[in-house]
């Protein structure tokens, strides 16, 4: 069984869409915090996903950029029409649940330290 290239195309805009919107919301938090003052207490508990989002950036952008270029890669015509592997659809669609979850994540971690919503901090 083949896959249509527009649906795996569609599952990787969906990921760099996450991707973007994820660092983009991830950094104004961050920047939010520094402009409250709140930055000693924001260093030391930043939770790791949110870390993480915000040290990768944009670069993570190259991980569908380049599954798009493989998937085309390994794409054949049949008929005229280009199809692919459905290995690679799989792949795609596990691909777009983990961005999905990690990026909204990281950026509901990072909205909570920065708009105080798991209670107050402890120094420590």
């Amino acid at each position: 069984m083949n896959f249509p290239p527009k649906a795996i195309s569609v599952l990787l805009l969906v990921q760099c869409l996450f991707i973007g919107m994820g660092c983009a919301f991830a950094r104004k938090m961050a920047r939010f915090i520094q402009q409250a003052d709140l930055d000693p207490i924001f260093v030391h508990h930043m939770p790791q996903c949110a870390q993480l989002v915000l040290s990768i950036g944009l670069w993570a952008l190259l991980i569908p950029l380049s599954w798009a270029a493989w998937v085309s890669l390994r794409s054949e015509a049949h008929r005229g029409i280009p199809l692919t592997q459905l290995v690679d659809a799989r792949i795609t669609i596990g691909l777009t649940a983990v961005i999905v979850c990690t990026w909204s994540y990281a950026a509901m971690q990072a909205m909570e330290v920065g708009l105080g919503f798991h209670g107050p901090l402890r120094p420590l």
